[in-house]
């Protein structure tokens, strides 16, 4: 009864990757694995040389059982690799009683990583920063795209530009040195002469008149053209020939990546033309030439990855001496001194990975990892780990104001820790809020005074290779509450630590047992335990808190109030707001949902967990999975 079945294949630098389900659909031991090969082997999918890779990427839980036959899709945004798979949830009628579930695939340097199949919140698949359906009446483009020139309306559920001349339309969005820009054009038959023969496509980057990188689907030479203007000199084309049968009434997807001053086009999936030209922030437009065409699905997502193949540099070292070799960016000078690059556009929210193997040591102060935020004024949250014999070992977090370190705290790291292979760290910053990953497990998170910032790497007294490194910009935030899975390690005090997220009073602690996600969760054993978290810089408007509880012989309470802060860590002063709050008790977990409004001039909320509690002394409320979102 065993069996390898529903294979989907995807390529990521230069390396093919094949996950499939294994075992029998109708027991717990279904799963997901993947197999890896550098290139398809006599045989395709059945030949030889695919390698296997053992444990599975996704397995049974106790809530959720037989995860498989998935296939993988790319968010909105164009970014993220999104899998869809199906699975039972415990209890379940029948064998055949499957549900589809969505979770994002993450890689840890050249490994597919996924986290465990779960009932709990979870943020949705993230958006672009600008996007357009033009799912809207028929009219005027609107507020969101600066017409320059041509006749633009939305007609039918997408944008017509019906002069015969020529069209250019911008959306609104800053300038940006690094993006992923997405639209669909066509031509259509119904177009007259020499309309038929004209092009239509996109700017790839557009800074004036004198400066832009156009992608056109040129009707007549029957081709994707790239040309433009960089400083009033010709950009030289490059032509690729479309197939004989080419539709170009049909729409088809132009994707451009621009990385820095290179930009990397793409039709209908295949990358198509991969050119480096002297460029630096731009913007994006629709453009057409002696042709009426339309326009669908438009999005723009601010984005750069690196896996340094090339070994031409686009990344601005602050300090230090930064090489790229052998597939990744090397940082050589292992002195004393904290050594810097710093890469992306400046934003508040946004994630960034990075994946990191140590070279030598030259001091048992010596660190290495990721820089999570850096202002323009030089104030820096550093986020990686040191190299000391066990149980010294731990991932670090800084806070460096003025090139002194303001705070700093540590997570012991495992028995075992291996600095030979690489380590990947991922921070997610939303505001203030950070939250640090190591290799996909949650280690740590805080709230510092920084808002608008760049990410970037670093060194400490050691030399270190870094590759897979990619920055995106958030717009669906994640949780807005900090380790609500309650999962991320006790922090080691010190007197210029900030206070873990938690506030935990008399016998609330967090209990590695009997969890509803991952192996930990929070434990209420006396009316007077609870636990609170200070939720800052929200903007007004309607939001929700859910929260997974169980009980025995008492009732959890789980309360939010609004209210105001001036600053990251102050408490908020409710100012006579009532709590709105949610209440549940069983054995079972099931989930609790408080709804409720943040009005002007508030920009803060309490979140508080509590319980009622009997007179026995074996009473429990425990807490998990708490997820807090705005509509």
């Amino acid at each position: 009864r065993y069996t390898n079945e529903a294979p989907t294949v995807l390529k990521r630098n230069g390396r093919y990757y094949m996950i499939y389900s294994g075992g029998s659909w109708d027991l717990p031991t279904y799963s997901l694995g993947y197999a890896f090969s550098d290139n398809v082997k006599q045989g395709g999918l059945d030949g030889p040389g695919w390698l296997k890779v053992v444990p599975q990427i996704l397995r049974s839980t106790n809530l959720v059982q037989a995860p498989g036959h998935n296939t993988v899709v790319k968010a909105p945004n164009n970014v993220d690799d999104i899998t869809a798979y199906h699975a039972r949830v415990v209890p379940f009628r029948s064998l055949g009683d499957r549900q589809t579930f969505l979770d994002r695939l993450y890689w840890q340097h050249d490994r597919p990583y996924m986290e465990p199949p779960s009932l709990a919140a979870k943020p949705a698949p993230d958006q672009p920063t600008f996007q357009d359906l033009f799912d809207r009446p028929d009219g005027a483009l609107g507020r969101d795209w600066n017409v320059t020139t041509g006749a633009w309306r939305v007609v039918g559920n997408q944008a017509r530009q019906g002069d015969v001349v020529s069209g250019l339309v911008f959306p609104r969005s800053e300038a940006l040195n690094n993006y992923v820009f997405e639209a669909n054009v066509r031509i259509p038959k119904t177009a007259a002469p020499p309309a038929a023969q004209g092009a239509a496509g996109v700017a790839a980057y557009y800074l004036d008149n004198d400066n832009y990188v156009d992608v056109w689907l040129d009707a007549g030479r029957r081709a994707l053209v790239t040309s433009g203007v960089i400083a009033h000199r010709p950009v030289p084309e490059e032509v690729t020939s479309l197939d004989h049968d080419f539709r170009f009434d049909a729409y088809h997807q132009i994707l451009v990546t621009k990385n820095a001053d290179r930009i990397r086009v793409s039709l209908d999936g295949v990358n198509t033309q991969d050119r480096q030209l002297n460029i630096g922030k731009g913007g994006v437009a629709l453009r057409t030439r002696h042709a009426r065409a339309d326009f669908d699905g438009v999005a723009l997502t601010p984005y750069f990855e690196d896996g340094f193949s090339d070994p031409s540099l686009t990344w601005k070292p602050i300090s230090g001496t930064w090489l790229v070799g052998e597939g990744a960016l090397h940082q050589v000078a292992g002195s004393a001194g904290r050594y810097v690059a710093l890469k992306g556009d400046s934003a508040s929210d946004y994630e960034f990975t990075a994946s990191v193997r140590w070279r030598d040591n030259e001091s048992v102060a010596s660190k290495a990892g990721v820089v999570a935020a850096a202002t323009a004024a030089g104030e820096m949250v550093l986020g990686g780990f040191d190299r000391t014999i066990w149980p010294y070992t731990r991932f670090w977090v800084q806070h460096i104001v003025g090139g002194a370190v303001e705070q700093s705290f540590g997570v012991e790291l495992p028995r075992g820790f291996n600095y030979d292979v690489y380590h990947t760290i991922r921070a997610v910053k939303q505001g203030a809020a950070i939250t640090f990953f190591l290799d996909g497990a949650e280690m740590a998170s805080a709230r510092f005074p920084i808002n608008a910032a760049r990410p970037g790497l670093f060194t400490e007294g050691v030399r270190a290779a870094f590759d897979d490194v990619a920055m995106k910009r958030l717009v669906v935030p994640g949780n807005l509450v900090l380790d609500g899975s309650f999962e991320a390690e006790p922090w080691e005090r010190g007197t210029s630590a900030p206070e873990p997220p938690w506030v935990l009073s008399d016998s609330a602690s967090v209990n590695a047992c009997c969890a509803h996600t991952g192996s930990h969760r929070l434990l209420l054993t006396a009316a007077d335990a609870k636990a609170s978290q200070v939720v800052t810089g929200l903007t007004p408007g309607s939001y929700t808190l859910y929260a997974w509880v169980t009980t025995r012989n008492a009732e959890a309470d789980i309360r939010v109030t609004t209210g105001v802060t001036t600053g990251v860590t102050p408490g908020v002063t409710t100012e006579g707001d009532a709590a709105r709050q949610g209440s549940a008790s069983g054995g079972a977990w099931q989930r609790v949902a408080v709804d409720f409004e943040v009005p002007d001039g508030r920009n803060a909320v309490t979140v508080s967990v509590g319980g009622r509690f009997g007179a026995g002394t074996n009473d429990i409320v425990a807490v998990d999975d708490l997820y807090l979102f705005k509509h």
